[in-house]
């Protein structure tokens, strides 16, 4: 994995209390993600300690973690809770109640996609947009 959890709080904002072992199966899923998107070529050279290229790896690291971030955020949005929608966000962790319903929790898995992508573009083969193409449900 090129990010790890320590990076996807802090790009995501989110509170220490969100521990590894919330964060680590969706880092997976998203390194998973990310190396069918870029190839094994450039996935392997991002996580060299010096890598040939700092700024893919660079890019790919958050590319990473907005699909880490993108596939967990119904978990990370906290609890459902009828007739209000999703509890969380950055505010929950300061001691305020925020909502978010579902289609709002759709909408921000969408920006951290489309981030994601945007992040990796330069490193995808052609001019294939993966953004559609991924599965939300899992």
């Amino acid at each position: 994995m090129l990010a790890d959890a320590a990076y996807l709080r802090s790009l995501g904002n989110l509170s220490d209390d969100v521990g590894e072992g919330l964060l680590n199966p969706h880092l997976e899923a998203a390194a998973d993600e990310l190396l069918s998107w870029v190839g094994e070529e450039a996935y392997a050279d991002a996580g060299q300690a010096i890598p040939a290229d700092t700024l893919r790896a660079r890019r790919l690291r958050r590319a990473e973690a907005h699909l880490a971030l993108a596939k967990a955020f119904t978990s990370l949005a906290g609890n459902f809770k009828a007739g209000q929608g999703f509890v969380g966000g950055a505010s929950q962790a300061q001691g305020e109640a925020s909502f978010l319903t579902p289609v709002q929790v759709q909408e921000l898995i969408k920006q951290h996609l489309a981030l994601a992508e945007r992040e990796a573009a330069a490193y995808l083969p052609g001019a294939v947009s993966y953004v559609g193409a991924v599965n939300l449900d899992g």
